[in-house]
């Protein structure tokens, strides 16, 4: 089994639960102390992604599966995790919509299923840094259409910088000089969209970076049968465990 979602969250915190757990809501006072209890309890497991946003998810299965990824890519999260489902089925998503009668976030798309039981988790954190993202990427498309790329988007940077200043001053001087700054920026602005556009070696480039990010997720489940659960953490850090990484 492998499931692939992106999951999303307004409070830096995403996760996998039973789809029948207990409905009921948590009191504001209260929320780090249940959502702590669960996780010992074997019912939540918790990521406090110290961002909100969304995290591309990949949940497996069997060792096939996990060696599929290129694991030296990732850091294995160093804590045992438990989860028990009378039901077999999981959901994965913001922790906001976890014992909430109305979801806000998640949906049907957001479940897998397995077989009821008991299962240790092993996480993986994906830790490739800017600069091994370029060098898998090199090697995919070439030295030079990564240079060019990289030029070309640095070029952008300055002159959106240069632009942002001519706004600000004209703000703050004359509007005669407000007018053709915000002009000249618009046709920066589709000066380069044109240009990105138009150019293959770019758009080779920025297909070969989208290309990377769906084989490598921000976080690999891998999920594996046990005869009961046993004490779990219940959760962990992952700016923690990067930084540590790193």
């Amino acid at each position: 089994m492998k499931f692939e979602t992106e999951a999303g969250t307004d409070i830096a915190m995403i996760g996998i639960w039973d789809a029948d757990v207990s409905i009921g809501d948590i009191p504001f006072k209260r929320l780090m102390e249940e959502l702590s209890k669960d996780g010992r309890d074997g019912k939540l497991l918790r990521v406090d992604t110290g961002a909100d946003g969304g995290y591309s998810i990949c949940v497996v299965s069997t060792q096939e599966e996990l060696g599929a990824f290129r694991l030296d890519a990732y850091a294995e999260i160093q804590h045992d995790f438990f989860l028990h489902s009378q039901s077999g089925t999981f959901i994965v998503g913001g922790v906001e919509d976890y014992r909430n009668g109305t979801p806000q976030l998640t949906s049907i798309d957001d479940r897998f299923r397995l077989e009821p039981g008991a299962f240790r988790i092993r996480v993986y954190a994906h830790n490739d840094d800017e600069e091994q993202i370029s060098k898998e990427v090199a090697a995919e498309v070439g030295e030079d259409d990564l240079r060019c790329y990289q030029e070309q988007k640095s070029g952008w940077g300055i002159a959106i910088a240069g632009i942002t200043l001519a706004i600000v001053g004209g703000y703050f001087w004359s509007w005669w000089v407000l007018l053709p700054a915000i002009l000249f920026a618009v046709g920066v602005v589709f000066y380069f969209s044109k240009l990105n556009s138009s150019d293959e070696r770019v758009q080779r480039v920025e297909r070969a970076f989208r290309e990377y990010d769906e084989i490598h997720p921000a976080l690999i489940f891998h999920f594996e049968p046990v005869p009961e659960i046993g004490v779990s953490r219940g959760f962990f850090h992952l700016d923690e465990v990067l930084n540590q990484q790193g």
